[in-house]
């Protein structure tokens, strides 16, 4: 309950900062896509052996910077959402504002899509986090058939960005969440159980099949964002696609979620962005590159996408992921040396 009501007072546009834009007359459209129970060890990008992401890994590298060591300070959507979107940080885990305000008080226009079914008459933590948006669509809540597919935001996404203008698009998908195994629509599977990598194979049978369906719903992301990105390609200005997943899964575990698991803990982030994009803002694309091999939780990486989206304030330069004095805060977890904090 303490979670909800720390992001509850962060729903306002009260903040600490002087945020303001550093070109105000700049169009520019960022979108946000917030995965969901992605692990990053099964993602091709990062070198895994199965074909879980060739549409982003073919992606040119002059547009994208996938990030190499990113941790979620929490396996939990509403705690993971709290840190990643607002002033939060292990540290001190107070709350003053969310990311939605700034964008607000800086003169763009915001939409929060989400594939994850709103609480009807509970004022959840989207709710909250995102009130700030200028609107606010809930797919599954829509008269789709069950289970409602990511792709489904495809068509919502498209509406926005015809409107053009500064703006920001928040997507949250269904992504690989549990039932892990059934977030890939019957018959688009690209993947089958006899192409397991070798140490997987050696898995107990149901294990494997739940692994199997696992990957294909990562597969099944991978397409999503491809045609988004597809889209933002197309419109002809600055634009950028942000790509982080909440938490990830425990798979290979045969149990929910194994905490003790550190795919949980490790997820996939990237940038992708259009040649006008890196025109327009070249010190933030290199400032993303030399940042790439960091260490980085989510709870560092607010002022970071302050900058991503063409915005400055007078807050402490070492607060961003992008800056040279960047400061990272303690990881919840360390799985080196054979410790684990949880």
């Amino acid at each position: 309950m303490c979670q909800y009501q720390a992001i509850r007072r962060c729903s306002n546009e009260i903040l600490p900062y002087g945020f303001a834009s550093v070109d105000k007359n700049a169009e520019l459209t960022a979108v946000f896509v917030i995965g969901e129970s992605a692990c990053r060890r099964n993602w091709s990008l990062y070198g895994y052996g199965r074909k879980t992401t060739p549409c982003v890994d073919s992606l040119p590298e002059k547009n994208k910077i996938a990030f190499a060591d990113v941790q979620t300070p929490y396996p939990q959507t509403a705690v993971a959402l709290r840190y990643l979107l607002t002033d939060a940080d292990v540290g001190s885990n107070e709350v003053s504002f969310a990311f939605p305000a700034v964008l607000k008080h800086c003169g763009f226009k915001s939409s929060f899509i989400s594939n994850q079914g709103h609480w009807h008459g509970i004022e959840g933590y989207e709710s909250m986090l995102f009130a700030l948006c200028d609107s606010k669509v809930y797919v599954a809540d829509m008269n789709l058939p069950k289970p409602v597919y990511d792709d489904a935001v495809i068509p919502l996404v498209d509406k926005a960005l015809s409107k053009g203008g500064r703006q920001a698009i928040f997507v949250h998908l269904e992504g690989s969440h549990m039932p892990m195994d059934i977030r890939c629509p019957k018959g688009q599977e690209s993947l089958d159980v006899a192409t397991l990598m070798p140490e997987d194979a050696r898995l107990p049978e149901e294990v494997r099949r739940t692994l199997n369906g696992y990957d294909n719903s990562i597969a099944f992301t991978d397409r999503v964002l491809g045609a988004l990105i597809a889209k933002l390609d197309a419109i002809d200005r600055p634009s950028f696609l942000f790509y982080v997943s909440d938490h990830g899964e425990s798979p290979r575990s045969g149990a929910w979620r194994n905490l003790q698991d550190r795919d949980c803990w490790e997820v996939p982030m990237f940038v992708w962005f259009s040649d006008q994009y890196a025109e327009a803002y070249p010190r933030i694309v290199d400032a993303m590159r030399r940042s790439a091999d960091r260490s980085l939780q989510m709870d560092t990486l607010l002022y970071g996408l302050v900058e991503l989206c063409g915005l400055t304030g007078d807050y402490p330069g070492e607060k961003s992921f992008l800056s040279e004095n960047f400061e990272s805060s303690p990881r919840v977890v360390e799985f080196g040396g054979g410790t684990g904090m949880l």
